[in-house]
């Protein structure tokens, strides 16, 4: 299916011949990881029937725990996705070998302000954490940290598998 087919699906044009504004939001879930916190991947895909165009993101919703957890839902343009799991796979291997100082931290943001970052716990153990918004998962270590990169390179791979091809007018 191309959007052209999509557009046919429904008549984009008022009787004055202004466009309707309709839009198709198509939303899979990909996978989550669950501990105390969860962390939920989507793939979208948003069809602009009256501009003719697709455009593919990933949703993330990050749901903190504790007493009032709180869910924060970022996204990730499908141009973005390589570059965060190449930047996850830069820091998941960092250790406190970096610095002569008592503790470091490493971090990255996406674009979507998601925040994934590593650093060193007092008891010297490797952590990490995904945040968004008012909403955190600390992980345990590293590992949590390459389960969030592997649902990221999931729903791109689900994107690269069903996107529609657009058309040239």
């Amino acid at each position: 299916m191309d959007v052209r087919s999509m557009a046919t699906l429904v008549d984009n044009k008022a009787d004055n011949d202004e466009p309707l504004g309709i839009i198709f939001l198509n939303t899979t879930a990909i996978g989550k990881i669950s501990l105390l916190w969860e962390i939920a991947v989507e793939a979208r895909e948003i069809v602009d029937v009256d501009r003719k165009s697709v455009r593919y993101i990933l949703l993330v919703a990050i749901t903190s725990s504790g007493d009032h957890p709180n869910t924060s839902v970022a996204t990730i343009a499908y141009e973005e996705i390589d570059k965060i799991a190449f930047a996850i796979d830069r820091i998941k291997d960092t250790t406190k070998s970096i610095t002569k100082f008592d503790s470091f931290e490493a971090q990255f943001f996406t674009k979507g302000e998601i925040k994934i970052v590593i650093f060193n716990a007092q008891n010297g153990s490797i952590m990490a954490g995904i945040s968004h918004g008012r909403a955190t998962a600390f992980c345990r270590g590293v590992i949590d940290l390459v389960k969030f990169r592997s649902l990221l390179l999931s729903g791109k791979q689900y994107i690269e598998e069903k996107k529609i091809s657009p058309i040239d007018e």
